[in-house]
């Protein structure tokens, strides 16, 4: 009688811990689960016949997770080839060429691949911003480029 009490004593001090330590264990993944940052609910993908007999204050969340990707899947695999990818096509903008500036009091004006242009005005692709006395700024597809006034060529 006494080695039965003393093996259900043993049984009792051996699986009394582990049950709480499953019981901790599960505990800890269901609360990192439902805290866990990167999870959403998405109920839209239940079918509505399992949600209809259910209570509305009913919280599906810990049942139902999508998770995002971790980080580490967004980094590139180090042991695939990327594809080579081809260089775009940069398109050949017109050569311009300044060849006078005139400054006066009323106007301020540049000529540029032979054509005058006034401070503001456009041109075929461009669009003329300031004149300065040895430079014009122009802007093309909406880059800024700085013409200088050439010596005689």
């Amino acid at each position: 009688m006494s080695s039965a009490i003393a093996n259900i004593k043993k049984v009792i001090l051996f699986s009394v811990p582990a049950i709480f330590l499953v019981i901790g264990s599960l505990v800890t993944v269901y609360l990192a689960l439902w805290t866990h940052p990167n999870t959403t609910t998405d109920l839209e993908q239940i079918p509505t016949g399992i949600l209809s007999g259910l209570p509305s204050s009913l919280d599906l969340r810990p049942f139902y997770l999508n998770t995002k990707p971790p980080v580490y899947a967004q980094i590139r695999d180090p042991f695939v080839i990327p594809e080579l990818t081809k260089e775009p096509e940069i398109e050949e903008l017109p050569q311009l060429k300044l060849t006078m500036i005139i400054i006066n009091k009323r106007h301020k004006m540049c000529r540029v691949n032979g054509k005058l242009y006034l401070e503001g005005e456009k041109g075929p692709d461009f669009q003329i911003k300031y004149i300065g006395e040895h430079k014009v700024l122009i802007e093309r597809r909406g880059r800024g480029q700085w013409l200088f006034l050439t010596q005689n060529s």
